[in-house]
């Protein structure tokens, strides 16, 4: 994110123009756990109004609950036409619904922070993951079964990772010493390698990855392991629904009824997990069916935490909100022109309870 958003905004505004012209290019197969080349999916051609929803990243099981949406029918039903489309990471996400490229984005909360304090007019209408998902993958033979063992340990992060930069606010939490961390820069493409050949002691990851480098693991005989910072007292918010504040004022009936269909899609999904892996499977055929089973059931947790149980699908609270943009501002240095919680979110466009009631 070293580039500035407002920046990245006229690229994106350029990139809309120049694509407007070029030939599609023909699909290739995606790694294990992630779709690479398939960039839309319109499961069900729809008759009511147009949107395009922008994901984070290509398709992984994170997303299985709106593939399952379009597929059932809940954005039709609720007088939508929803486009699915990949993405390129947070900070892209809230690039192109800042730019106007997608009507509705999904991206994490601190690429928020960092695009509001640029002056950028987003915010969240919906939290998905209420738990963040950083964390640290190890082998067992050298496990880390706490915080405190990070400590003597070589950690390998590709340089501006997320999860390493919220290390430093970890430690405070945890009560470990960051400085007897040791850090390696890595590439992404070489986490694999470094981790199963004992060159580093950990990755620097999100926990649904684990699926991916399990596969891996597997055939070398190896086991891997998970220290969650969720368990240790990282208490923040990670991905929702990001869409233009314009939009707020000017079609709240889209948000509500988006939310509602996308919600009884997670619903709907957890109730039947192994249809909805097939559905995904339906429009991400290359992708591995039981790394995408993985990665779902591990993000459950997070999306039916105990403040969703008791307030609703996507409810967010205003002081968790407030010390995300604290965590985050510590770990992106933000100093200047920080947003407050009100700026960040609204619930007021969120299924109630009695329309659609969470269960665990």
């Amino acid at each position: 994110m070293k580039r500035s958003i407002m920046q990245s905004l006229i690229l994106v505004l350029l990139a809309l123009l120049v694509s407007a012209c070029a030939a599609p290019v023909a699909p290739a197969g995606g790694e294990s756990g992630v779709e690479t080349a398939t960039t839309s999916a319109v499961p069900e051609a729809g008759t009511g109004e147009k949107v395009v929803f922008g994901l984070d990243w290509a398709f992984v099981g994170q997303h299985v609950p709106f593939f399952v949406a379009a597929k059932k029918g809940f954005w039709t039903e609720n007088g939508l036409d929803v486009e699915i489309v990949r993405g390129y990471g947070s900070a892209d996400a809230v690039q192109k619904v800042a730019a106007g490229a997608t009507t509705i984005g999904y991206g994490d909360t601190g690429a928020l922070v960092v695009g509001r304090s640029e002056g950028v007019p987003v915010k969240l209408v919906g939290m998905v993951l209420g738990l963040p998902p950083h964390a640290v993958i190890y082998k067992m033979e050298t496990p880390i079964n706490s915080p405190k063992d990070l400590e003597g340990k070589k950690i390998g992060a590709a340089a501006g990772d997320s999860v390493r930069r919220v290390f430093p606010a970890f430690a405070q939490l945890a009560g470990f010493d960051i400085d007897k961390v040791q850090f390696e820069t890595i590439g992404y493409e070489i986490y694999n390698a470094e981790l199963l050949s004992g060159r580093i002691d950990g990755l620097a990851e999100y926990y649904a990855a684990k699926p991916n480098y399990d596969a891996a693991a597997t055939e070398n005989g190896i086991e891997l392991g998970i220290l969650k910072f969720a368990d240790y007292g990282l208490d923040v918010y990670s991905n929702g629904f990001l869409v233009q504040e314009s939009l707020v004022a000017e079609n709240p009936d889209l948000l509500r009824n988006f939310l509602l269909g996308v919600y009884q899609g997670f619903d709907y999904a957890y109730q039947n997990p192994e249809e909805a892996v097939d559905i995904m499977m339906e429009y991400a055929p290359t992708l591995d069916r039981d790394v995408v089973m993985a990665q779902f059931l591990l993000d459950k947790p997070a999306v039916l935490n105990a403040d969703v149980l008791a307030n609703g699908y996507g409810h967010i609270d205003a002081e968790k909100m407030q010390r995300t943009i604290d965590i985050m501002a510590q770990a992106y240095e933000i100093t200047e022109n920080l947003p407050t919680a009100a700026d960040m979110f609204t619930n007021e466009f969120l299924p109630s309870m009695d329309a659609l009631t969470p269960k665990e």
